[in-house]
Parts: structure tokens; sequence; C-alpha cells
């Protein structure tokens, strides 16, 4: 977010990082250029997160890249909820209202291939998680 002070020329501060709280933050931002000073009173407004969540989605290949069906990829959270979804038989899946700024850790479970789980932190729609079989058992 940028910001421009009234002082001639304008001047532009640049506003970076990441709220931790919601609410309204007053502050202000002085300005000199040695002979002058200005100060411009700003306010900020963070919205606390809504309940929307996003979607996560992608496909599970074999070792050949061939689309496995039946599979099962599981989504679980920090606090260990699980979540789970049977593989279309093109090796697609999706999971919908994914909480954002979480942790996950998806898994895919097969009887005849084996996967690498995969640790994703969730920021926005995700849309082409894959895994690739390592070896068939």
């Amino acid at each position: 977010m940028n910001l421009t002070t009234s002082l001639s020329p304008n001047i532009v501060v640049a506003l970076d990082g990441t709220p931790t709280q919601a609410g309204i933050f007053n502050f202000a931002v002085t300005a000199t250029d040695g002979a002058n000073t200005n100060v411009t009173n700003y306010k900020i407004e963070i919205l606390a997160p809504t309940s929307a969540g996003v979607l996560v989605s992608g496909r599970v290949l074999t070792n050949d890249g061939r689309g496995l069906m039946n599979a099962i990829v599981t989504m679980t959270d920090t606090s260990g909820n699980v979540r789970s979804y049977r593989i279309s038989s093109f090796g697609y899946f999706s999971f919908e209202d994914v909480e954002v700024g979480q942790t996950y850790v998806f898994q895919v479970q097969s009887k005849r291939f084996s996967f690498a789980p995969q640790v994703v932190t969730i920021s926005d729609d995700l849309t082409d998680l894959t895994f690739v079989s390592s070896n068939s058992f």
C-alpha cells in the first residue's frame, strides 16, 4: 500500500508486512526537508479473514505419467483434522473451502504405488498440486 503526503513534491510512503490482528490503527508520517516539517495522519483498517475458503486441486500420476484412479488423497491440518478424497478415473482430486493461512500435509494412499507426502501452506487457490509415484508395490 502506498500513501502520499501533502508536501510538494509529493512523497510516497510504502507500508509492507503481514497483519497479525484485525482492527483500526492510527499512525502519523512525518516528513521534513530540513526547513519545513509536515505531519500527515493516517488510519488503516485491517479486516478479519473471511470464512470463505479456497480450492486445492491437482492430479495423482503413476511413475509413467498416467492418471491414477481409486487412490485416496488425504489433507491433514496442524490440529490433526483429516479430509479425504477418492481420486477420479483420470487421477484428479479437489478439496473445496480450504482455510487460507494454514499448513496441511497432503498424502496419497494407494495399494499399488507409493507417494511422498507434501507439506503446503495455503495462501490462495492451488490448482496444480501434483503427486507422481516413486515406484509400485
